[in-house]
């Protein structure tokens, strides 16, 4: 089972949280003719457990995440409804903004 790698990106705009899966970090996907890369500078800082990304999703209202063991703790506590995942080359994806 992957963990959950996180980071947190601060800004004026907003802070973001970026997580994904530990096993798709590196990865290059492709989603209509277009090259995405699963960029460790980006979504890793620490690998987190379950608990503490849950605690995570409560405290930010701007969340990119990345794969299925991730995009399926969001579903399985109830931040992200299941219809409006992505699938890019089989791996989930959601951006998350809380109004």
């Amino acid at each position: 089972m992957p963990k959950i790698c996180a980071k947190i990106h601060e800004s004026v705009m907003g802070n973001v949280l970026a997580a994904a899966d530990s096993n798709i970090i590196g990865k290059h996907l492709s989603f209509n003719g277009v090259d995405i890369y699963i960029s460790e500078l980006f979504y890793r800082k620490e690998e987190i457990s379950d608990k503490e990304f849950v605690e995570l999703l409560n405290e930010y209202d701007n969340c990119n995440l990345f794969g299925n063991y991730t995009v399926g703790v969001a579903i399985s506590n109830g931040f992200v409804d299941k219809d409006t995942v992505m699938l890019i080359d089989n791996i989930m994806h959601v951006v998350l903004l809380k109004l």
